[in-house]
């Protein structure tokens, strides 16, 4: 997800968090509050409800973010599945697995419709014009739970 969709997105959840979103003219500041609203509105769901609101993941330009978080983040990315990962090898398009890891599955398909009917049954729409499929080599979520 774009990070202007991303904060589309956020503006459009019915929290009361998002008074903590401030315009102070730092893009930086002002990414961070967005960021900390999902957070904490994922955080503050029923234990049940949040295996359908994902983590947040960020998708850095280069392997080093600069300082700059607006200028040197690609995109969001919601992770709803994970494959062990045994090599880099796995992300060449001849290797047996790449398939499993580079094509959105029905398993995909249907927890992006559970987060989306979840949203609906709070009040909120994501418009699915927003968010592609995609894949990320990246830690499980429940070696780093500190993590958005």
């Amino acid at each position: 997800m774009s990070i202007p969709n991303f904060k589309k997105f956020i503006l459009s959840l019915h929290t009361p968090l998002l008074s903590g979103i401030q315009r102070r003219g730092d893009p930086d500041e002002d990414l961070w509050d967005y960021i900390i609203v999902y957070d904490c509105w994922r955080r503050r769901l029923p234990r049940a409800a949040q295996r359908n609101a994902p983590k947040l993941k960020f998708c850095y330009i280069s392997e080093e973010p600069g300082r700059n978080l607006e200028r040197s983040l690609k995109h969001f990315f919601f992770p709803i599945r994970f494959i062990t990962y045994q090599g880099e090898e796995q992300f060449n398009k001849s290797h047996p697995e790449n398939k499993i890891i580079s094509e959105e599955t029905e398993q995909d398909r249907a927890a992006l419709t559970r987060f989306i009917q979840y949203l609906k049954s709070v009040g909120t729409t994501l418009d699915t014009r927003m968010i592609k499929f995609g894949y990320m080599k990246d830690k499980h979520p429940s070696i780093a739970d500190d993590d958005f």
